[in-house]
């Protein structure tokens, strides 16, 4: 089986971070979407389907916990979603408001590149681990026996 590069969604509103983030995983292998606000969030997210999403917790006006919850919805973490708090806030409380919100894992910025490769191989591996059970029950879930096409 050929492993599919991750696809990355990056949601902040600090254009020079989300950008330079962004190179980042790209030269980490990645193919990368940037987006800064929850609606454009939402709209490159639909038809990319990314496998990880880095999102800031203020986006402006608006709140990347509620995003979040959307995307999830959304993409229904069909091919093993991961969404990752990346965030400037580094109080306790925070931490758990983001757990208890839906977020996978909760960073604080500037992220470790050691930190962030081996959260990209644990993310791969769930993507891969999806795609071969995917492929083991041949494509066909949900389909159901025709009628009569027994022997």
């Amino acid at each position: 089986m050929k492993t599919t590069p991750l696809r990355v969604l990056v949601v902040d509103d600090n254009i020079d971070f989300a950008v330079s983030f962004g190179q980042l995983l790209e030269l980490l292998g990645c193919t990368v979407e940037v987006a800064h606000d929850a609606r454009s969030a939402l709209l490159k997210a639909v038809p990319e389907r990314p496998h990880l999403v880095f999102m800031d917790l203020n986006l402006g006006r608006e709140n990347g916990s509620q995003v979040m919850a959307v995307l999830r919805r959304m993409l229904h973490d069909d091919e093993g979603l991961t969404i990752i708090c990346l965030t400037g806030e580094v109080r306790p409380e925070i931490e758990l408001e983001c757990r208890k919100a839906g977020f996978d894992l909760f960073m604080h910025k500037p992220m470790p590149t050691e930190l962030l490769r081996e959260v990209l191989v644990a993310c791969q591996q769930r993507v891969d681990a999806a795609q071969r059970a995917h492929e083991t029950a041949g494509g066909h879930e949900g389909e159901l026996p025709r009628p009569g096409a027994h022997g």
